[in-house]
């Protein structure tokens, strides 16, 4: 082979290279795209102009463990009401705590220092009601809303609480703020857990440890 047609061959080939880079195709010289960290999580909170949304910022809330849009969902007078099973079985457990409790399990269970390795909520809808207390006034009115929850906390070293059971919310109006066009928005007022029968603790079962929904926040109490 000539040593002109050898050239031809190479000015040829460093086109179809350079043709490539440039439109996007291929870059020989570019780092391996496995190299590159992943993209950020965009995590999404919705205004909350409906009592739906307020339940998809609390889901997002324990999934991403953040406390703040946790408590945001939550009225400055909110109520927790602890399932009765499990203050029969620690009577030093009141009948019900408020958001400055919530405030404390939250950050216990989320913030810097937790040893909470992940979390895992489910929500499903099982029924809503809405409750019009005032025809004439709409900012009276309320619904409670009735979830099965599935939520699994992991803790080290291999340790999954995981309370599955259903719990009943009260939504009202929140006094205090309106979104940024002066839509309503909706805060949980008062929570019921409502999980029967005594906890499960220590059964063996394959997906965890079975609890109550109040057993896993009180272990966070203090």
């Amino acid at each position: 082979m000539s040593r002109a047609l050898l050239r031809r061959i190479a000015v040829s080939a460093l086109s179809v290279l350079l043709v490539a880079s440039l439109t996007g195709c291929w870059n020989p010289f570019a780092p391996d795209p496995g190299d590159d960290p992943p993209p950020p999580v965009q995590v999404q909170y919705k205004l909350r102009t409906s009592p739906q949304n307020v339940i998809h910022n609390l889901n997002t809330s324990y999934v991403y463990m953040n406390a703040a849009e946790y408590l945001d969902c939550l009225a400055d007078t909110f109520i927790f009401y602890l399932n009765p099973d499990d203050i029969t079985e620690d009577p030093e457990l009141p009948v019900s705590w408020g958001k400055h409790t919530e405030e404390t399990i939250h950050n216990n269970m989320f913030g810097e220092g937790t040893d909470v390795e992940g979390i895992a909520l489910i929500f499903t809808h099982r029924l809503d009601e809405w409750f019009p207390n005032d025809p004439g006034d709409p900012l009276d009115d309320e619904y409670i809303y009735i979830e099965d929850i599935d939520l699994r906390v992991q803790l080290p070293p291999d340790l999954t609480l995981h309370a599955e059971a259903p719990a009943e919310f009260l939504f009202k109006v929140d006094p205090n703020e309106t979104g940024p066009s002066g839509e309503v928005l909706w805060e949980i007022s008062k929570q019921w857990d409502r999980s029967t029968g005594p906890p499960r603790r220590g059964d063996g079962a394959a997906d965890g440890e079975r609890v109550s929904l109040t057993h896993i926040k009180a272990a966070f109490r203090e």
